[in-house]
This record gives C-alpha cells, sequence and structure tokens, in this order.
C-alpha cells in the first residue's frame, strides 16, 4: 500500500493538478522545485479571485508576486501544498497539490562554451573568462565564478600555474595565455561559483587541449 501511494504522490508531483475546483502547476518545463532557489507555482480556483487564493506548506515558504506564487523548500522530497481561499481571517481549503522538491543539480562550467575539448590560442585569448551554467530546464538562474586557477601543462610537465578570484581573465591570466604552445594543455581547476541559491559551491575542472 505504501509503494502504490508514493507512486500516485509522484505523479502529482511531476504534473499540473486538475480538478472541478481548482488547477496548479509548476512554471517549469519539467514541473520539479528545485532547493534554495524561487520557484514559480500558478493556482486559479473557478469563480475566485487570485487575490484571494492562498496556498500553504510546512515545508519551507510560499510569498506572492502579482498572479504568481514564489515556493522556497527547506527539505527534499514529496511536498503537499495546501491551496485555500481567504474568508476574512479564515482559510478554506480546496485541496491539495504535491510538488517534488530536489537538490539543485551541479553547475557546469565553460570556456568560450567549450568544456574538455580543443581550442585555438587565438581563441582563448579571445574569451572573457570563466562561465558557468546550470542544466535545469525552464529556469533563468544567475551563476558567477568566485575564483579558479589556470595551469599549463607541456608534454606532461608543468608550465605555470595561477590562481585568479572572479571570473575574468585579468592581466596576469593573459600574460600566461602568450605561453601557450599549440599542443599544451590548459587546465581550468579549484573553479568555485556562487550561484542562485546564495551558496558558494565548487565545480568540476575543465580541460583545453590548444590546437
Amino acid at each position: 500500500m505504501n509503494k502504490i501511494f508514493l507512486a500516485v504522490l509522484f505523479l502529482f508531483a511531476t504534473s499540473a493538478i486538475y480538478s472541478q475546483n481548482f488547477t496548479a502547476r509548476v512554471l517549469a518545463i519539467n514541473s520539479y522545485v528545485y532547493l534554495g532557489i524561487d520557484n514559480a507555482i500558478s493556482c486559479t480556483i473557478e469563480n475566485t479571485s487570485t487575490k484571494k487564493i492562498v496556498l500553504t506548506t510546512d515545508n519551507g515558504s510560499i510569498t506572492k508576486e502579482g498572479d504568481v506564487f514564489i515556493y522556497r523548500g527547506t527539505k527534499g522530497g514529496v511536498t503537499p501544498i495546501a491551496i485555500n481561499i481567504k474568508k476574512g481571517n479564515t482559510l478554506k481549503k480546496v485541496g491539495d497539490f504535491y510538488v517534488e522538491v530536489r537538490p539543485l543539480p551541479k553547475q557546469i562550467a565553460q570556456v568560450g562554451g567549450i568544456r574538455n575539448d580543443s581550442i585555438t590560442k587565438g581563441a582563448l585569448k579571445a574569451q572573457q573568462g570563466v562561465g558557468c551554467s546550470w542544466l535545469i530546464p525552464g529556469f533563468e538562474i544567475s551563476c558567477t565564478i568566485d575564483s579558479f586557477s589556470v595551469t599549463i601543462f607541456r608534454n606532461g610537465d608543468v608550465i605555470r600555474t595561477l590562481h585568479s578570484v572572479k571570473n575574468i581573465f585579468n592581466k596576469d591570466v593573459r600574460d600566461l595565455f602568450e605561453l601557450i604552445q599549440v599542443n599544451d594543455h590548459v587546465l581550468f581547476s579549484g573553479i568555485t561559483s556562487y550561484g542562485g541559491d546564495k551558496v558558494s559551491k565548487p565545480i568540476d575542472p575543465i580541460e583545453l587541449i590548444i590546437k
């Protein structure tokens, strides 16, 4: 019985919920919500102004921006969100909407849109810095590199290593790029980022081969 119940909850968590009285859905392509960031939810109730709709939950907080509800979860798992109509100082519950709260996936770093691939010296020098992105369909989450180290390898030997704060290629990094030769390996490691969840995280390194 427990397995059947969980399966039903998962189905609710990954799709819009429709009833005779209300509709509710997560405004993201994959219908999931993620920990530590704002997740937009749309909710309507038949013959009811959105001003009177109140969503409540015991997992995180829900605020309202215009006609959209912003949900921030505090723990993972399938979570019920109660849909209520405000009447004076009381709430009349209409039903429950279930969402699946997931941890944020790893951020992906890149240089000029390239990861672990080949690049010319000129193309590398033309880049502004190390970028990062989230692999979350339907979300626009800012992501900024805090710092990184860059190391040049030639025939397996380290030519030089340099640590840089922020994401940009400053003068010291650009001077380092002048040492690069064809077939050198350029490793960007120790990359950390500060994303939409306000937490600094390590990102997997990037290795570029100069062609």
